[in-house]
């Protein structure tokens, strides 16, 4: 089945971040030399750059996320692993949401499997970062929403949800590919701007596409040429392996 199956880095340090995220955020190392935290995720490559990474807002890469079913575990522990993370808020009536940074600058996000006050007494492993981890999110920017979705459909992908954040001036809408392992179960809720769809989103077994749109984004190239950066997406199970930034990303948002 097609899946977002891998995310490539450029990095100054790719063996000292790579470490980062085993040791730190308890990832593993997979067969085709990513790590991630299952196979049903995208894994997470690095390779060799030359200088180091600054984010932007105007650039098309934003961040990863990672889900997990306890947020306040997770900034504990990463709190006593020497990690500077925000402390957990809820964020509109987006997510329950926490950032920090890896050592070269790329953006983590952690937001809870339900919203601040909903969690109903989950039972965790407490070995597991927040109790069980999952790449759950690559965040790409754009300006041209239609373009995305016309090439979204052309890869299979469903719209899972859709979140306006209309103080904010944006629109996040979520893809992915329902079908994929396990996951047979429909969206709560038709509707893909209803409340229910939200945290089912978070709570999806495999990495989903989100997508921030906003009309004035001057979104910039997403593949640096030598310097650190977000290189691109990988989804596999198609008749051949695709990189959604050749697709998705690379030639139409960053237009």
């Amino acid at each position: 089945m097609p899946q977002l199956s891998l995310i490539k880095y450029r990095t100054r340090n790719p063996e000292t971040l790579r470490q980062f995220y085993v040791d730190v955020l308890g990832m593993r190392q997979r067969l085709d030399g990513s790590i991630g935290y299952s196979d049903q995720e995208a894994g997470l490559m690095f390779e060799a750059g030359q200088a180091l990474y600054t984010p932007s807002p105007e650039s098309v890469y934003w961040k990863i996320t990672l889900s997990v079913p306890n947020i306040e575990l997770a900034c504990e522990q990463l709190t006593e692993r020497g990690v500077k993370v925000t402390q957990p808020d809820q964020f509109l009536d987006i997510g329950y949401l926490a950032h920090f940074s890896d050592p070269n600058g790329f953006q983590i996000e952690l937001i809870d499997h339900e919203f601040k006050g909903n969690r109903r007494g989950v039972q965790v492993d407490e070995k597991l970062l927040g109790g069980g981890p999952r790449i759950n999110l690559l965040t790409l920017r754009t300006n041209n929403i239609n373009e995305v979705k016309l090439l979204a459909k052309k890869l299979g992908m469903s719209e899972l949800a859709i979140m306006p954040v209309e103080s904010r001036g944006f629109t996040l809408y979520f893809y992915g590919f329902e079908e994929y392992g396990v996951d047979s179960q429909a969206r709560p809720n038709p509707d893909l701007c209803a409340l229910g769809n939200r945290t089912w989103v978070y709570q999806r077994p495999y990495t989903v596409l989100e997508v921030l749109h906003r009309e004035q984004q001057q979104a910039m190239d997403a593949a640096p040429e030598t310097g650190s950066g977000y290189l691109a997406a990988l989804v596999s199970g198609l008749e051949s392996s695709v990189e959604v930034n050749d697709l998705l990303i690379h030639s139409e948002i960053a237009k």
